[in-house]
């Protein structure tokens, strides 16, 4: 059995005193604090490169987005990685709940399943 080396100096917090414990808490606070501020700036610069339109085009980031998802999604290899992607960035952006982009990811879906099947059928094909 592994030998947990460097453990036998650490002290249970329980065990330490109020002012250690107080010291450890509010270094954990200012860290959650650091960390959402983090996310949080993430998250506005995410909508705003999302939300700009390139110079003289009619469409938004996300709209291109969008359609580049389901392009790489077309691809059998790609797919399950475009909706990953998708996925992450609507996370990130706070889009988690279902909206009208949920309906993206689930065509996403449906395409990287029905090229999958494809596959299936044309390996099947090959090797009659």
């Amino acid at each position: 059995m592994k030998e947990n080396k460097g453990h036998e100096n650490l002290i249970p917090f329980d065990e330490r005193t109020e002012e250690e414990q107080r010291k450890i808490a509010k270094k954990g606070g200012k860290a959650s604090g650091e960390a959402r501020r983090r996310k949080r700036d993430m998250r506005e610069l995410m909508k705003l490169m999302l939300e700009e339109k390139p110079k003289g085009k009619d469409y938004t980031y996300s709209q291109r987005l969008t359609e580049s998802m389901l392009t790489i999604a077309s691809n059998p290899k790609q797919g399950a990685a475009a909706v990953r992607a998708y996925e992450t960035i609507l996370h990130i952006i706070g889009q988690d709940e279902p909206e009208p982009k949920q309906d993206a990811i689930d065509l996403l879906k449906t395409i990287l399943k029905e090229n999958r099947k494809n596959a299936e059928l044309q390996t099947e094909q090959e090797t009659e």
